[in-house]
């Protein structure tokens, strides 16, 4: 998992209380863990982490990925806003969005991968997932 993903994820941890970060890492066994942004982390970090804050909001994982992807989107459009054109609307943003995605991704580490986004639409919407 690429490392700026854990520093989002540290200030989502920030919007659950000021010691949130310190007791997440704490109760996934990850104490005195470091993530800076251009490092690459195992998933199984991240996976951990997600399951000390489902604890620690009494919430189902996938209820906390969903706030975090909430809480994520905006502020991963206002960080890379000269990657996204004025016209394009949320699929199209996700559709063009994924090649500038790997392409940063790579220019910040050549070993790096970001994840592979399925579209499938449908008649009234999308379904998105990472793949």
């Amino acid at each position: 998992m690429h490392g700026v993903i854990f520093q989002e994820l540290r200030a989502f941890a920030d919007t659950l209380g000021p010691d949130a970060w310190k007791e997440l890492l704490r109760d996934a066994g990850l104490q005195g863990r470091l993530y800076l942004p251009a490092g690459v982390y195992d998933d199984a970090d991240i996976a951990a982490l997600v399951a000390a804050a489902a604890k620690k909001t009494q919430l189902e994982p996938q209820a906390v990925l969903g706030a975090f992807g909430a809480f994520l989107g905006p502020r991963l459009l206002k960080s890379h806003a000269r990657h996204v054109q004025p016209g394009w609307r949320t699929l199209e943003t996700l559709l063009h969005g994924e090649d500038t995605m790997q392409r940063v991704v790579r220019a910040q580490n050549k070993e790096a991968t970001a994840p592979a986004l399925g579209i499938d639409r449908g008649v009234v919407g999308a379904v998105v997932e990472a793949r």
